[in-house]
């Protein structure tokens, strides 16, 4: 079995009153791996303080408890949380993937679902002290669930998706402003970047 995590527990329990009450959503951290990377301050002086930027890198995944007492996977996030030399924290969300294994008790339970695991984690984050998160619209990826059925409305596949996802996130206090990100290049993924916050403040 995959262990839990504070993280993730505090996720589910967030998750609990919009999933189905006979099949409860199970939030597990596959892997949460941090780097730590020097960079250089741009002075030559060489009394400056060491400049380090901290990395952690976690995969989340999400199960439906079946009947039968066994755990169905029906989402991925990939998510890295990067802590800058000044001390400011950013939040990528760098993919979010579903399936269509998800059973619904309701029309649109599983978009709700989805919506859930996202607010959940962007509020552990902003209590974390992060003030940013950039979530990454999905589009043509190719798909982590080959062979599953594909889910109808998967939250951050397309732009729209992701500001739906957003406005949920900020309907519910934890994020309070949020833009599309102008792209540099037309290789550059799509990116809607929001400032966090607990109950509409913004994080100082």
């Amino acid at each position: 079995s995959i262990e839990g995590s504070v993280l993730a527990d505090a996720m589910a329990a967030e998750v609990a009153p919009v999933s189905r009450a006979d099949r409860n959503v199970v939030i597990k951290m596959l892997a949460n791996v941090e780097t730590v990377r020097d960079l250089k301050s741009g002075s030559s002086n060489r009394s400056t303080r060491r400049m380090v930027e901290r990395r952690r890198c976690k995969t989340l995944a999400a199960f439906q408890h079946t009947l039968i007492g066994s755990d169905l996977l029906f989402l991925v996030m990939f998510v890295e949380e990067i802590i800058h030399p000044d001390g400011s924290g950013t939040v990528e969300i760098k993919r979010l993937e579903s399936n269509g294994f998800y059973e619904e008790e309701r029309a649109g339970e599983a978009l709700a679902v989805e919506h859930a695991i996202v607010t959940a984690y962007l509020r552990r984050a902003a209590a974390a002290g992060f003030t940013c998160a950039r979530l990454h619209v999905g589009g043509a990826q190719a798909g982590l669930f080959v062979g599953a059925p594909r889910s109808a409305s998967s939250a951050t596949r397309s732009l729209q998706g992701c500001m739906d996802l957003v406005h949920s996130a900020r309907h519910a206090g934890v994020v309070c402003s949020c833009e599309q990100e102008a792209k540099l290049d037309a290789r550059d993924p799509e990116v809607v970047r929001q400032v966090l916050g607990l109950d509409g403040r913004l994080n100082q």
